[in-house]
């Protein structure tokens, strides 16, 4: 499976979000976008899934969903460009199934994400259903926060879990961790501040490249 870095973009208004599409477009094949709803985590962000429909870009679309109620959004979903959705376990419960089976209906890719504190025996019932898993590596919310260490040995134990599954880490990655990172198991690493905050925004994206390339 190739490794492949996929900006976070975690934004407040639609002219940001279209901002931030622009910039990463021409560099990265996969956006992920974040959708908090205040709830799941305490403050919230930009996601209104019909006008990021609208969007013409040559990349497609992955969800984040750190909200209470994804099956709401999901069923917003129409167009092919949101080609992955991704939403965290712990609130929805015994309802994962369910939410699993409608993201297949919209002929998009399912994923479950985990809090740092959530262990991976959550997961065991569920990965025979998704094809990717996301394990967040600060607390979920917040750009700028700092890698936790201990999740290194959780990405490993999951790729022994799962070895055939696409492991994303988000939060705290940048150019200095990227291959330790990599060479614990992981596919897809997200990437937010550093990336979309960075003073040299093209001089950054140089420097994830190399560091992939160098794994």
């Amino acid at each position: 499976m190739q490794t492949k870095i996929i900006p976070a973009i975690l934004v407040h208004s639609l002219a940001e979000l279209k901002e931030k599409i622009r910039l990463t477009e021409n560099d990265f094949p996969v956006l992920q976008i974040d959708a908090i709803d205040g709830q799941f985590v305490d403050h919230a962000t930009y996601y209104d899934i019909e006008e990021l429909q609208k969007i013409k870009t040559v990349s497609s679309f992955e969800l984040h969903l750190m909200v209470n109620d994804p099956l709401s959004v999901i069923k917003k979903v129409s167009s092919p460009k949101i080609s992955r959705i991704i939403f965290h376990l712990e609130p929805v419960g015994h309802s994962a199934g369910e939410i699993i089976a409608e993201i297949k209906r919209r002929g998009a890719k399912a994923g479950l994400a985990l809090n740092p504190e959530t262990p991976l025996t959550e997961l065991k019932p569920y990965l025979d259903k998704i094809e990717i898993v996301l394990l967040m590596t600060v607390q979920p919310g917040w750009s700028g926060q700092g890698f936790i260490e201990a999740s290194y040995e959780k990405i490993r134990q999951l790729r022994q879990l799962a070895e055939d599954i696409e492991i994303e880490v988000d939060g705290g990655v940048k150019d200095f961790n990227l291959k330790q990172i990599i060479a614990a198991g992981v596919n897809s690493p997200a990437v937010g501040s550093a990336l979309l905050q960075a003073a040299d925004y093209a001089s950054t994206v140089k420097k994830l490249k190399a560091a992939i390339k160098s794994c």
